[in-house]
């Protein structure tokens, strides 16, 4: 009896310490994201006094599977995502992630300075290149209203770029006419200096934080309270404090 005691009293820290898994997207974005994101769970893990961990993933896909299975607690996923993992119960939205000055993701049209583009309705004829959607790391799928205008119009070729970066790079050697960039970090230089820009859509949220709905509700207010008072690259907010579309 004794014996089980001891055991069970030194396995208990090696339990509690088991790591909580915070699932990412890193589809189009690796090394910056990786590198942001374990800045966060590093403080996270110090404010809560759970530890966390970064679990990284290429698309959306991975980290509902993730979900359904019990492998992961915490993710942050878009809009679009956070509705459909509510509605089969297997996350709940916790938080709202912003930039650090609580300013949403703007999606972008860019074409190289000397280009013939001036505006949308210019690119008939033409050709774009966009980010995959499912490896899309902002909050949400291009703004809805800006793709669908472009898209409408009759365009020579659609391209699918899997970094920011090499769609910058096939606009500026002309290998596309145009290109559809959204931010992935607040701030970061993906190279479009040398670019005009035609149109930006409104902001909206970058992502949602989400839980498994069974989990723990004393770890899960620990970890909200830990983001909350998060000051950095990203701004935590509860979903009801923000007020833009």
């Amino acid at each position: 009896m004794v014996v089980g005691i001891v055991f069970i009293l030194l396995l208990s820290p090696v339990l509690a310490a088991v790591p909580l898994p915070f699932a990412v997207i890193t589809g189009n974005e690796a090394v910056a994201t990786r590198e942001v994101w374990l800045m966060i769970l590093e403080d996270i893990s110090e404010r809560s006094g759970h530890d966390m961990k970064l679990q990284l993933n290429h698309d959306h896909s991975s980290i509902k599977e993730g979900f359904r299975s019990g492998e992961s607690v915490f993710a942050v996923v878009d809009p679009l995502r956070m509705m459909q993992m509510r509605q089969e119960n297997i996350a709940q939205p916790l938080l709202e992630v912003t930039g650090p000055d609580g300013s949403g993701v703007k999606t972008r049209l860019y074409v190289r300075k000397d280009s013939v583009i001036r505006e949308v309705e210019d690119l008939i004829g033409h050709t774009i290149a966009i980010l995959p959607p499912d490896i899309h790391c902002a909050a949400n799928e291009y703004p809805m209203e800006m793709i669908a205008s472009i898209l409408e119009i009759k365009l020579e070729e659609v391209f699918l770029l899997d970094t920011s970066e090499s769609i910058v790079k096939a606009i500026r050697y002309g290998a596309v006419d145009a290109g559809i960039i959204t931010e992935i970090i607040p701030g970061q230089d993906v190279g479009t200096v040398d670019l005009r820009l035609i149109v930006e859509s409104e902001p909206v949220a970058f992502w949602y934080v989400v839980v498994r709905p069974d989990y723990s509700s004393n770890v899960i207010t620990a970890i909200k309270d830990a983001l909350l008072s998060f000051n950095g690259v990203y701004h935590f907010i509860l979903p009801e404090q923000n007020d833009k579309p």
